[in-house]
Order: C-alpha cells, then structure tokens, then sequence
C-alpha cells in the first residue's frame, strides 16, 4: 500500500511517465524482492501502456481484498489474547478492528518492528505487550492463537514471512495453539518458497563493533499452519485449497 501510494503521487504530477515501464517495475522488484505482492506488481507494470492505470486499478483492489481479510479475521482475534511477529498491516488492521484481549508481540529482530506496531495498538487503547525473541513460548503458552502476516504463500501452501516466523509456528503446534496467517490473495506465488526466502538481506548490529548479514525471510511448512485468512475465503493450505485459491485469483 505504501508503494501503491507513492506511484500514486507519481502519477498526480505526471512525473511517473519520464521513465520507462521497464525502469518502473525494476524499481517495485527491488524494493523487497521477497515481497510476492510487489512482484506481481512489477510484472503488471512492465506489460502496460500505462502504468498509471495499473496503480489504480491495484489501488481499488488492494483496498477491497485487506478489507475482506480483516473482515473474516474477527472469528480468530475477537476477545482473545494473540501472539503476533513483525509488523503486518493486515495483523494490526484486524486487532484494532476486532480488539482481542491482549498481543503478545515478539520483537522481531532484525529490525524490531514490534515498537511500531506497539505503539499503534497503545495509541488504539489496546492493550499489548512487547515480548523478547527467545520467549516465543512463554507468549504462545498464555495465548489463545497466533496471528501472523505473509509476504508470500505458494501454491503448494508454504508460507513465508519475517524470521522467527518458522520456530513461532513449531512452538504453537508443540503447545496445540491454532497458527494464523492473513493473506490477501495477491500475495499467491507460484515458484518457490525456498527461492523467494534466498533473496532479502540485511545488516545486523550484534553488537557495538560487530555487524553480520541475515536473511530476513523465512518459509513455513504448511503443515504448521492452521488456516489462511484470504480475501476469497478461509482455506488450509493443502495443494488442493491452494489450488482453488488460485483459480479463483485467475478468474
């Protein structure tokens, strides 16, 4: 959404067509390449004559679909206490919407995205608190469920999503905690997990004089998730559901 809305702005002030289509969707992919979303973006901006009517056209239905997603997430986070990773805007959408109990928010490191998303559920009233990385299984023990976002599931139902993701789902299934991942249907891979998680890195400060290189995505197997949580409908991720699902995006 924040990408769609800067295109928009390009496009307000005509600036978006002094360069090519091409250069454009280079630019999306390499935003996050990991981010499926943005790929499929990328693609759509290449094929067109006029990338200004892709951005609106995406616009309206990224909108329309993350309303659907937080719509259908009321049965899961309603009332109820939830652990949750990194920042997903679909995630936070939902809770402010549907107001659990309380989150749990592991910090997710690299990049500590949980005191944003804290502060945007404190400034909602909602009560949450900030857990550390190594307590996943304090906080998926004194919840009901987890909620987690994606940047990408694949046709054969992996999902992928900010490190700490993987070992937060296996604690769930260990503590028999229902694992939830809202996805809006754009976000449907049809390559590979493992080649997407390959593809984002980041620097990390470990310590005063240390820097490391991490990557920053990881794949969960679909056998850790509960349900996803799509704009089309609530579905396992089995082959056969995924498949469904990409019929339904293709049509």
């Amino acid at each position: 959404m924040k990408v769609l809305k800067v295109l928009g702005d390009y496009c307000s002030t005509g600036s978006i067509y002094t360069v090519s289509v091409q250069e454009l969707a280079n630019a999306v992919l390499s935003i996050n390449p990991s981010m499926a979303a943005l790929r499929t973006l990328a693609t759509s901006l290449a094929k067109s004559s006029d990338p200004c009517s892709v951005v609106r056209s995406w616009m309206s239905r990224a909108m329309d679909m993350r309303n659907k997603v937080v719509e259908r997430a009321r049965v899961f986070i309603r009332s109820r206490v939830v652990t949750t990773i990194s920042r997903s805007s679909a995630v936070r959408d939902a809770i402010i919407k549907h107001v659990p109990k309380k989150v749990y928010i592991l910090e997710s490191r690299p990049g500590d995205e949980a005191l944003q998303l804290y502060r945007e559920l404190a400034s909602e009233g909602i009560i949450a608190e900030i857990v550390p990385d190594s307590c996943i299984a304090r906080a998926v023990a004194a919840s009901d469920m987890v909620v987690i976002g994606a940047d990408a599931v694949t046709i054969d139902g992996w999902v992928l999503n900010k490190v700490g993701s993987r070992p937060l789902a296996m604690v769930s299934k260990f503590l028999g905690k229902p694992f939830i991942v809202l996805c809006e249907s754009l976000k449907l891979y049809h390559g590979s997990c493992s080649e997407l998680e390959l593809r984002t890195r980041w620097r990390y400060r470990v310590a005063k004089d240390m820097e490391v290189e991490v990557n920053v995505f990881e794949c969960i197997e679909p056998d850790l998730v509960t349900y996803l949580v799509t704009d089309l409908g609530v579905f396992k991720p089995t082959r056969e559901c995924m498949e469904l699902l990409a019929s339904q995006v293709e049509h």
